[in-house]
């Protein structure tokens, strides 16, 4: 174990033997820090966290600190941090309010420089949160998305999976999965770059086409076809698309039509910083 001695670390809390932590960190009780874990200078860690194996939490980075509403002080509340995460300098992540589901972070997902994820927010594995991007209280996450710098998602709104939401993007409702979001918050059409580069073949990338044409043909969600789909799709890529639709309760990201072409060749990835 590799505490410097300048550290403050409560007695109670438990650091792995192979955990490094740097001079002026912070480890609050009851906190779990997995192996192979650092811990940079200037980093705090508040109590009922637990941080996974191999994370790194950078300087200035508070993870687990007391949510901004509710009641701070209850007992019981949490934050997990699953394994390889990297948690860039300044960046805050704040516990539960004790009365839902606990702040859960996945595993391998990178929060970048001041980003702040709220309260009970639940995000998956392979997400990248830009630069000063916001999640306010009860956020939800799915894997493989991405969150451009400075944008803002309001609270209890979803992410699906593989999505991307653009640099200053505001997001007040459901975003569905396999999709790219604009700065004015509507969908553009598919995220077909990172949707290859994961290994979706092209007739997958045509049937999710298809589906996007047929569930929103005049830019907003038709409960009919979405009904059909669930009754007759067997790919199980559209399945995934029907139950996150039919999970929406704050309603759904309007779909403006413009889909990039399937063929089009990889363009460089956006900067997320």
């Amino acid at each position: 174990m590799a505490i410097h001695p300048m550290a403050i670390v409560s007695d109670s809390a438990e650091v792995a033997p192979d955990a490094m932590v740097d001079a002026f960190a912070v480890v609050e009780p009851h906190v779990r820090i997995g192996p192979g874990a650092r811990l940079w200078s200037g980093s705090f860690i508040g109590s009922g966290t637990t941080i996974g194996a191999r994370c790194q939490v950078h300087p200035g980075a508070v993870v687990g600190h007391v949510p901004q509403v509710g009641q701070p002080g209850r007992e019981g509340s949490r934050c997990v941090i699953g394994d390889d995460n990297v948690i860039r300098e300044h960046a805050v992540i704040h516990r539960d309010t004790g009365e839902g589901a606990v702040t859960r972070i996945g595993n391998r997902n990178r929060i970048q420089v001041r980003a702040l994820v709220s309260h009970n927010c639940s995000l998956g594995d392979n997400i990248v949160i830009g630069s000063g991007a916001q999640l306010m209280g009860q956020v939800v996450v799915e894997d493989q998305a991405t969150v451009g710098a400075g944008a803002t998602i309001e609270a209890f709104a979803r992410l699906g999976r593989f999505t991307r939401v653009s640099t200053g993007a505001r997001i007040e409702l459901d975003v569905p999965p396999f999709t790219q979001v604009g700065r004015d918050g509507v969908v553009r059409g598919l995220n077909v770059v990172a949707l290859r580069r994961a290994g979706f073949d092209l007739a997958t990338r045509e049937a999710l086409s298809q589906a996007f044409a047929r569930l929103f043909p005049r830019g907003v969600l038709d409960e009919r076809v979405l009904k059909d789909l669930e009754q007759h799709s067997r790919l199980p890529e559209i399945a995934s698309l029907v139950r996150f639709l039919s999970g929406c309760r704050r309603g759904v990201a309007l779909w403006s039509g413009d889909d990039a072409p399937i063929e089009e060749a990889d363009s460089p990835p956006e900067q997320i910083v």
